[in-house]
Formats: C-alpha cells, sequence, structure tokens
C-alpha cells in the first residue's frame, strides 16, 4: 500500500522536476553567460578552416594479409 503511494508521487514528481531543473539551469547558467559573451563581443563560434577538406591522402596498396589482423 505505502510503495504505491510512494511511486505514484514519484511517477507525478519525475514528470514536472526535470523540466523544472532545466529551466533552471538554462535560465540560471547558460543564459547569463551567453549575454556576457554577447556584450563582450566574444565570438560563439570559431571556424579557421584554411584546408579545402579533412581527408586525409593514402598512398598505400593493400595485400590480403593486411586484412587478415586489422585490430
Amino acid at each position: 500500500m505505502i510503495d504505491q503511494v510512494w511511486m505514484k508521487m514519484a511517477y507525478v514528481l519525475g514528470l514536472f522536476m526535470p523540466k523544472i531543473l532545466l529551466t533552471i539551469i538554462f535560465y540560471g547558467i547558460l543564459f547569463p553567460i551567453a549575454l556576457l559573451f554577447k556584450l563582450f563581443g566574444k565570438s560563439d563560434i570559431i571556424l579557421k578552416n584554411n584546408r579545402k577538406s579533412f581527408f586525409k591522402e593514402v598512398n598505400k596498396s593493400y595485400t590480403s594479409a593486411s586484412f587478415e589482423k586489422l585490430w
């Protein structure tokens, strides 16, 4: 009897407590940090891509023995 009441109460708390905690974290921590970054002119995304591609060219010839022990 008590365990059923406790589990129902935990279920009801589980419905809205994560939303409240995430809202507090967002508006209490993340939003003020974002405002400070905007006020002081910090760039939130720094992209320094001087290369055309991130792929590396590998000029290696493979044999059947190279596929036997991969790891």
